[in-house]
């Protein structure tokens, strides 16, 4: 069952709306002085160093977001968002929401981890 026009216009917009907040919080990341790692006490050296590093890490993870919410909206310009790309069924709205680039329900997505874990 293929999701409505108007769910379809509520996750376009959804998505467009966390990418504009995922894109203000990487402007305003890239704007912030970075931070000394060369003065200040051997803890104060540490502690900036981790920061750096935890920054770093979120900096990655939204740019994964933004790479899927895209995802997430090219599949609806193209009508194919919310279906199963193995069994054809809907896609919990749930799920659609948690994973924009999600290509299989939980079922399908299931039995592809067991798989995995076989072959592994």
């Amino acid at each position: 069952m293929k999701l409505s026009k108007i769910k379809l216009e509520e996750f376009k917009t959804y998505f467009l709306n966390k990418q504009a907040e995922i894109l203000k919080i990487i402007t305003k990341q890239s704007q912030e002085d970075p931070l000394d790692t060369d003065s200040g006490d051997e803890m104060d050296i540490v502690q900036n160093i981790a920061i750096q590093g935890i920054s770093k890490q979120l900096e990655q993870r939204n740019k994964a977001l933004l790479n899927r919410i895209q995802i997430g909206l090219t599949k609806i310009e193209k009508d194919i968002f919310g279906s199963c790309e193995e069994c054809a069924e809907a896609i919990s709205e749930a799920r659609l929401k948690a994973l924009p680039d999600c290509r299989l329900c939980i079922l399908c997505a299931e039995v592809e981890e067991k798989q995995k874990k076989q072959y592994a």
